[in-house]
């Protein structure tokens, strides 16, 4: 049985809050509060096991700041689940 706790974050909580996730976004509204374009995740490197993101990306101005972060802080091996209804809208057409 593994007794580890799983790491796991919603990016953009402010609408999407989940029970059992730390909940991170620009509203107070979220248990961490931070600009996901210019702050860095409050976490080491590689050491969170899943981050969900749901139409939070495209609102963000550095969404590369953004995705360098997750990355950053993921471990190998971990979920990234995310939504982005507006690929197309980006600078650079990738996520």
């Amino acid at each position: 049985m593994n007794d580890v706790k799983k790491v796991k974050l919603n990016i953009g909580a402010g609408q999407t809050y989940i029970p059992g996730f730390v909940n991170i976004d620009i509203s107070t509204k979220a248990d961490i509060t931070l600009d996901l374009g210019k702050d860095r995740l409050p976490f080491d490197d590689d050491s969170v096991d899943i981050v969900f993101s749901y139409h939070t990306l495209e609102h963000v101005t550095n969404y590369l700041f953004a995705l360098s972060e997750i990355h950053r802080v993921l471990k190998h091996g971990g979920c990234f689940f995310v939504g982005l209804p507006y690929v197309t809208l980006t600078e650079f057409h990738l996520v």
